[in-house]
Parts: structure tokens; C-alpha cells; sequence
């Protein structure tokens, strides 16, 4: 028996960064094979046109291979998970990457809503295949868009008329669609977004591309903006990105900068440090007034975090902690420098000694060397995150 050989699913791993080799041969590559007979078209040749750059072709290839496995308020814990990082009634934009039809974008309205930010959020769904949002775009779906175990509370939000489930003009009108490939480095706008969501896509992409999208979407956005991925896209945090949840649900925030004033001649001035969004007001704390040796060292080590440059911070952390080890910032800061290289077992010990550090102090109580900016409870409550998802 002769075996023929499909050059498709590698034209569409280089076109589109997914690992369809081995998924070609199951009930993926049949469903491909189908859609393209039902269109009439020959997926090698349409193979052959998308690696030679022809646009049509290489559009044509995403809808006939892509997956579009979604449904109304499909796992909706993590995204209400997310949407409790940002204050009620604060503006939103929010950006769901690889929405397919558009179930989950108009989840996402419809939650925020619920959330408390209503006319104040604006959802950009974005994907590869253009079929695909032309039936985003007309906000109207067949009932199998209402399964799964939060179907009765997703018909609330989404009634069905005429035997089709379809999206309140309300929710409708702060959605967007458009296209976009994740391959792309451009972001879909120029404008950073409060909320990245992209679920169950990253799965598919081969390991490299995952990497450089996992990058995009860190990139794009904004301070202290929330990142949702899956439990099958990342086994943990995306680099430069930290979790806030204790769930599986891969909720990560990106770090907003805090001015710290130094207490040392050796780094003057106001620097800006990453720390996660307060929970509420930093009291000033006699602690502040203190001169502590390593408070210096440990404000250098902050500003080399900020910039990305882990190594170096992790040496300034460890330069103040060798003059007082009862910094609770450098202790995190030291976590922080491995977390942003990927060695998120090795910020464990330190995390656990910055937790140690804060036990007993009020969490509105600033930590020395940071004036009032930073807190006891801020220390404690990202340090509690680090250890909880510990291996």
C-alpha cells in the first residue's frame, strides 16, 4: 500500500505556528480533509498556494484547518476570577485572541457587565479564520452554542429566538471582531489592553510559537493588565507575568510600577519598581524613617527588575539581604528575578522567607526602605500566590 505523502499540515505549522503533524492523522486532519471536499478544494494545492504567499490561499487554509470548539460561558471562573483584579465601574479593553465565532467575546461583555463595568468596557475578538467572525458578526447561533454544565445561566444572558440563541443589542454593541494572526508580531491595536484572554489556543501551537505569542500577549498589556490563558497552554507563568490565582485556571497580572524613594545615598531619587496592584491605602509606617543598611541595594535591585534585567537584580537582592536579611521586598524581589527567568521552583525558598519576613505586620503597613508604597499586605499576598502554586 502506497502511503501519500500531506505536506498540508506543515505549510500550515509554518504559516500559522500550529503543531498539526501528529494532529493531521486523527479526527482533526478528517475534519479538515471534509471541509475542504464540502468548499471543493484540494488542500495540498490550497498547501502549495498558502507557502508560495498567496493571501487568499493562506485565508483559506486557516478556515478550513482551525479549530472552533467554543460555546457561551464556557468555563466562566476564571474570566469573573480576572475580571475581580479591576475596581467596578473602572473602563475595560479587553481583547479575546482566537475567539473563533465569538462565543466567548460576547462571554466576556456580558460578564464584565455583571462585574459592574457595564457601558464602560470595550471586547475586541480577534481570529484567523474570516468565516468564522462573519458569524461573530451577526451575533446569532445555532442552540448547540448553549451546552455544558453553565448552559441555563448562559440562556439568561443569551436568550433564543426562533430557535437561535441570540446576543442582546447591549452586549453587541461594545464588541468588535476582526482579524488577526497571533504569528503577527503587531498587536491587534496599538492601544494596550486592561484584559488579554486566549484560551485553548496556545495548545495547538508548536512549543516556539507558543513562546513568542505567550510574549505578544504579555506585551500587550497595559500595567497591571490581566492575562487568561488555559490549564493546557502554559504549565506557568508567562515571562514577565505573575500568578494572582491559586486556581488552575491560568489567571497571571502583569507587575505595575510603584515609585519607591530610597533611603541611601547610593541610588537617589524615586525609581519605579514592580509590585502587583494595592488592595487599598499604604498608611505610613514608623518603619519607614528607619536607615537600614541594604536599602540601597535593594532599590538598585528594583529597578534592574523593572527593566527585565533578572540576574543582575537577583545580585543586588542578595547584596542587600547580606546587610539585613529582614527585607521582605528584596526577599520577594529575589522571587520575582526567577520567576521572570522561568525558574519558578527556584523563587519557592524566597518567597517563603518574604511571607516570613511580614508575619505579624498590619497589612496596611509599608516595608522598610519602600516609604509608603509598598505593604505588608502586598508582600504577603503575592508571596501566598508563589508558594500556593508550588509544584
Amino acid at each position: 500500500m502506497t502511503t501519500v505523502r500531506r505536506e498540508w499540515p506543515a505549510v500550515a505549522a509554518r504559516r500559522f505556528g500550529w503543531r498539526l503533524d501528529a494532529l493531521a492523522e486523527g479526527p482533526w486532519g478528517v475534519q479538515a480533509m471534509a471541509r475542504a471536499r464540502a468548499r471543493d478544494l484540494d488542500l495540498e494545492t490550497l498547501a502549495e498556494d498558502a507557502a508560495a504567499g498567496e493571501p487568499r490561499a493562506t485565508s483559506l487554509l486557516a478556515e478550513v484547518v482551525s479549530v472552533d470548539e467554543t460555546y457561551f460561558l464556557r468555563e466562566p471562573h476564571a474570566l469573573e476570577e480576572a475580571l475581580t483584579r479591576f475596581e467596578r465601574g473602572r473602563p475595560l479593553r479587553i481583547w479575546n485572541a482566537g475567539c473563533s465565532s465569538g462565543e466567548e467575546t460576547y462571554t466576556l461583555a456580558a460578564l464584565a457587565e455583571s462585574a459592574g463595568h457595564g457601558s464602560t468596557c470595550s471586547v475586541l475578538g480577534t481570529d484567523i479564520n474570516g468565516e468564522a467572525l462573519k458569524e461573530a458578526m451577526t451575533g446569532r447561533y445555532p442552540l448547540r452554542s448553549l451546552r455544558g454544565p453553565h448552559f441555563e445561566r448562559a440562556g439568561r444572558y443569551f436568550p433564543t429566538v426562533g430557535g437561535r440563541v441570540c446576543v442582546p443589542e447591549s452586549v453587541r454593541a461594545r464588541v468588535e471582531f476582526k482579524l488577526h494572526n497571533l504569528m503577527d508580531p503587531r498587536p491587534p491595536r496599538s492601544t494596550p489592553f486592561d484584559l488579554v484572554v486566549c484560551r485553548n489556543v496556545l495548545v495547538y501551537f508548536n512549543a516556539a510559537a507558543s513562546t513568542q505569542v505567550q510574549l505578544r500577549l504579555a506585551a500587550a498589556l497595559c500595567p497591571g493588565g490581566v492575562l487568561v490563558t488555559s490549564p493546557m497552554d502554559s504549565a506557568g507563568p508567562p515571562q514577565g507575568l505573575l500568578p494572582v490565582s491559586s486556581s488552575l485556571w491560568g489567571v497571571f497580572q502583569k507587575a505595575l510600577p510603584l515609585p519607591i524613594r530610597v533611603a541611601s545615598s547610593r541610588k537617589p531619587g524615586a525609581v519605579p519598581a514592580a509590585a502587583i496592584r494595592p488592595k487599598g491605602p499604604a498608611l505610613p509606617s514608623p518603619l519607614l524613617r528607619e536607615q537600614a543598611p541594604g536599602h540601597g541595594a535593594q532599590a538598585l535591585g528594583m529597578a534592574l527588575l523593572d527593566e527585565g534585567q533578572f540576574s543582575s537584580a537577583r545580585a543586588s537582592f542578595k547584596e542587600a539581604l547580606t546587610l539585613n536579611d529582614r527585607l521582605p521586598l528584596a526577599w520577594l524581589g529575589v522571587a520575582l528575578s526567577h520567576v521572570g527567568e522561568g525558574e519558578f521552583v527556584q523563587a519557592l525558598p524566597a518567597a517563603q522567607r518574604a511571607l516570613e519576613t511580614v508575619r505579624g505586620r498590619a497589612a496596611w503597613e509599608g516595608v522598610p526602605g519602600a516609604e509608603d508604597e509598598v505593604t505588608a499586605g502586598q508582600i504577603r499576598a503575592l508571596a501566598a500566590n508563589l508558594l500556593e502554586r508550588s509544584p
